[in-house]
């Protein structure tokens, strides 16, 4: 059913509008405290939905970064080797290059950076029941890993290094 014009009004202004007031005083936040800010925007795609560039077997991980601007190129190389690493088929922007969070708020020449993660579902739950599947507690913890990883390896550098000359990659 269509959502009424007033339940979507509420929704903005009681939902969405203090979420994204919340989020960009946030990155400020982070930004003013390190001089820099990268955002994590998790979000689970359908493995049916998911493009496929073979038959055989379907992606576990699309990584949006709009094509490089919203988010500096190590960071997400860094994450694609994490996770390649770890025997998951990962795809960069292909079929989510990111969405407004990423759109919005990712400004790498401004030190702000923004990667957008789609997580297979059938990874971690019954897509047809909607329940945890035994593997959700593992992936949580590969994530949790990874985003670890992303950041402590590019902390250093404050991503920084694509302005000038990038730096060797180590993962």
């Amino acid at each position: 059913t269509k959502l009424p014009f007033r339940e979507a009004e509420r929704r903005i202004f009681t939902c969405w509008r203090p979420f994204h007031d919340a989020l960009s005083r946030l990155i400020s936040d982070i930004k003013d405290r390190f001089g820099y800010c990268l955002v994590i925007d998790c979000h689970s795609m359908p493995s049916s939905g998911s493009s496929r560039r073979s038959a055989i077997r379907p992606v576990d991980f699309v990584l949006g970064d709009l094509h490089g601007s919203a988010c500096a190129s190590r960071v997400t190389r860094a994450a694609e080797a994490v996770l390649g690493g770890k025997g998951y088929l990962v795809r960069r922007n292909e079929p989510y290059a990111g969405g407004y969070i990423t759109r919005h708020y990712g400004h790498p020449a401004d030190d702000v950076h923004v990667l957008q993660i789609e997580i297979a579902r059938a990874l971690y739950m019954d897509e047809v029941r909607i329940e945890p599947l035994p593997s959700f507690s593992a992936i949580q913890r590969q994530i949790t890993d990874l985003i670890a990883a992303i950041t402590l390896r590019n902390v250093s550098s404050r991503f920084s290094m694509e302005r000038t000359k990038e730096a060797p990659l180590t993962i």
